[in-house]
């Protein structure tokens, strides 16, 4: 991990928010087409996942790169796994 970001670096890693679904949906659909592993997720069932919880707070989440214009370079999904949990000690 660095301890200063890279030269010419403004960018930042954040929470992605609703004005960013449809650039990510329009994103996985083109990658999905060019993978056998991808599928699509439509703006709408992205939208849904994320805020799908039995609880208060939301379970999934996307976190996005983003430059120092705030277009997205990149992202990736968070959701707990039952049965993969792991306690040290």
């Amino acid at each position: 991990m660095r301890r200063r970001p890279a030269r010419g670096s403004t960018g930042v890693v954040r929470a992605a928010g609703p004005g960013d679904l449809e650039s990510i949906a329009a994103e996985l659909e083109r990658f999905s087409g060019r993978s056998t592993f991808a599928r699509p997720w439509p703006v709408t069932e992205l939208g849904h996942w994320l805020r799908g919880s039995p609880f208060d707070d939301p379970v999934n989440h996307v976190v996005v790169a983003v430059d120092g214009r705030g277009q997205v370079l990149a992202g990736f999904g968070l959701t707990p796994r039952r049965g993969r949990e792991r306690v040290a000690g």
